[in-house]
């Protein structure tokens, strides 16, 4: 199942990552799984984490433009890596 989530250079970078890990593990424990990916955040659902992303984008005063292209980001943009 895949994974989405971000670091805190992604915040400032307006990025988001993608893992394909077992649904399990993301769905009952993601601070757990955030942890083993080095995020800060991760969510089995992508608007979720799409959502806290801008929302922590805000909170620290990053570029509009980047937000506006986070915005309009899509899953299907994101590279899918292997969990770690």
């Amino acid at each position: 199942m895949k994974a989405f989530g971000f670091d805190e250079t992604d915040i400032l970078r307006g990025e988001m990552q993608a893992a394909q890990v077992d649904a399990w593990i993301i769905k009952e424990r993601p601070e757990w799984c955030a942890g083993e990916q080095g995020w800060e955040f991760a969510s089995p659902r992508f608007a979720e984490a799409k959502a806290e992303l801008i929302r922590r984008m805000r909170e620290d005063d990053v570029d509009a433009d980047l937000i506006a292209q986070v915005q309009a980001l899509k899953a299907h943009y994101i590279p899918v890596e292997e969990c770690r």
